[in-house]
């Protein structure tokens, strides 16, 4: 690769760090152009770039093999694939999504936000509490360019909650606001993608028929020891915002 190094990581930041720096390499890599071969340098190269150690390198690469970003060929090289850096709305590796707005194309991202407090009722079972017990309820808006794209609804239950409930500032992302309101981290999440028709609460939201389809994601985040920390319900104008994923195909194989 030639031109300007990717940015240097920061690992006080709430995003992981092999995150952030897959994020530098696909932005490095869009800005200054792909190799002619589309091979990229070795570990050690990458890490003193990025000012990573290479241990965590080998673990950027290996979940960016995981997510269609390159392969890896034993005893030729580490390819990178410039129509998966296109991919820019993947749903898959949605972090916050004003992030997946912003690189979406959106100039202008803002939030709206509204708390209440509710009861568990239906989402007791995810959640692994009794049906009365309480949540407060976070229910965002993501505006791109003044258009409503994304509705987010995310529940916590009271039991999670470390002391006086946070109000979100306007970009923040749900592993930031989760780490203010529990004192706890989510590792990882499971996430279901439905269709479903536009409610009257989701049209006012959205600005949509009540009765049309429209593409929701539930999920549920939890921490290390497995237990969960919230439940939330998002749906997304795929008018305002197309959503796409990659992935690597059956028969690509691994380097090992």
């Amino acid at each position: 690769m030639t031109g300007a190094a990717p940015r240097r990581m920061k690992p006080a930041a709430p995003v992981p760090l092999h995150r952030q720096v897959i994020e530098a390499l696909c932005s490095f890599l869009e800005s200054s152009g792909a190799p002619a071969d589309n091979r990229l340098q070795s570990e050690n190269v990458l890490a003193a770039q990025i000012g990573v150690s290479r241990a965590t390198i080998r673990e950027t690469l290996l979940a960016m093999e995981r997510e269609g970003y390159i392969t890896k060929k034993h005893g030729v090289g580490t390819f990178v694939h410039p129509s998966a850096l296109r991919a820019k709305t993947r749903i898959e590796s949605v972090v916050d999504f004003g992030q997946l707005l912003t690189q979406a194309g959106c100039e202008r991202v803002t939030a709206v936000s509204k708390v209440c407090a509710g009861i568990a009722g239906d989402y007791a079972a995810p959640l692994e509490v009794a049906s009365e017990h309480r949540l407060m309820v976070y229910k965002r808006v993501f505006m791109a360019d003044g258009r409503p794209a994304i509705y987010s609804v995310v529940r916590i239950p009271q039991a999670v909650l470390a002391g006086e409930l946070p109000v979100p500032a306007e970009s923040e992302s749900i592993f930031s606001l989760i780490k203010r309101a529990s004192g706890e981290e989510a590792t990882h999440r499971i996430a279901w993608l439905k269709a479903r028709t536009v409610d009257p609460e989701v049209g006012e939201a959205l600005g949509l028929p009540v009765g049309e389809p429209v593409l929701s994601w539930d999920s549920v985040m939890y921490n290390y020891r497995d237990r969960p920390l919230l439940h939330s319900s998002v749906f997304f104008n795929t008018a305002v915002v197309p959503l796409c994923t990659v992935g690597m195909t059956a028969s690509a194989g691994t380097s090992s």
